[in-house]
């Protein structure tokens, strides 16, 4: 269920800013976008008091040795949540080989001068 939290603005979207160095994006990232991206969601996630955000979007901005990871989404709370039991990991098995839909957003990279 999407939720309201402090800090989202009229239609309950929030924005999360990840500021880092290029260095840093190097060694703990691997210079890997997909990486940041989800660690980022992580972050956000603990910030808002969330399990996910949904309708996420990602801005990259390089600026000299400076980037900065922007996630603007939704947050969603799950309710009624159980253990999966034998019966659910048939149709579990079936949806295993999609892509997780917190990374798999598009990502636009904006290059400053």
């Amino acid at each position: 269920e999407l939720i309201q939290v402090t800090g989202a603005d009229a239609i309950g979207k929030v924005t999360y800013t990840y500021p880092l160095t290029k260095r840093e994006y190097r060694k703990h990232f691997g210079s890997n976008l997909e990486n940041l991206k989800a660690y980022a969601v992580y972050k956000a996630s603990q910030e808002y008091g969330v399990d996910a955000f949904a309708a996420s979007l990602f801005y990259f901005f390089k600026e000299n040795n400076q980037y900065t990871l922007v996630l603007m989404g939704f947050p969603v709370k799950y309710k009624k949540m159980r253990k999966a039991a034998d019966y659910d990991y048939d149709w579990m098995g079936l949806l295993s080989p999609l892509p997780q839909i917190n990374t798999n957003a598009p990502v636009r990279i904006i290059h400053k001068k």
